[in-house]
């Protein structure tokens, strides 16, 4: 959540609780992925307290906030509790985008040069299949 919480509900048509909150005075929605309203508001609170110390560690919009910054953010806080395994296999796809991306400002990725990544990774050889391309479920 990255913004003024305003709300929680459950959606519609949805098992899941989700929060409401304003970003720059655009509403936004996200679901709390779970099915338990006092788990849901454990977790909207959480957001609200995160607001109010300023804890959040990607900027706003607007920050200038490089993509090698980001993929450092999302190594500190994802990678603890997860098998070695699977954070070998992160830092493979995080080492393919910033080959690519490089040290871009986030707001200079665009939709274009995303899909220019995604064309210029099916081009390259799988590492273990001689003579086949990298299929799309491991283009990272």
């Amino acid at each position: 959540m990255r913004g003024v919480p305003t709300g929680l509900y459950q959606r519609r048509g949805s098992r899941f609780w989700w929060m409401t909150y304003t970003v720059q005075e655009e509403r936004r929605f996200e679901s709390t992925k779970t099915t338990s309203k006092e788990i849901a508001h454990k977790i909207w609170r959480h957001g609200e307290g995160e607001l109010a110390l300023g804890l959040f560690k990607i900027p706003w919009v607007g920050d200038r906030m490089r993509f090698g910054q980001l993929c450092d953010e999302f190594e500190r806080s994802h990678f603890a509790g997860l098998t070695e395994n699977t954070i070998r296999g992160h830092r493979s796809y995080m080492g393919n985008l910033k080959a690519f991306f490089g040290d871009r400002k986030l707001e200079n990725i665009t939709v274009s040069l995303v899909e220019a990544y995604r064309d210029e990774r099916r081009q390259q050889p799988a590492k273990n299949k001689p003579g086949q391309t990298v299929k799309g479920a491991t283009e990272c």
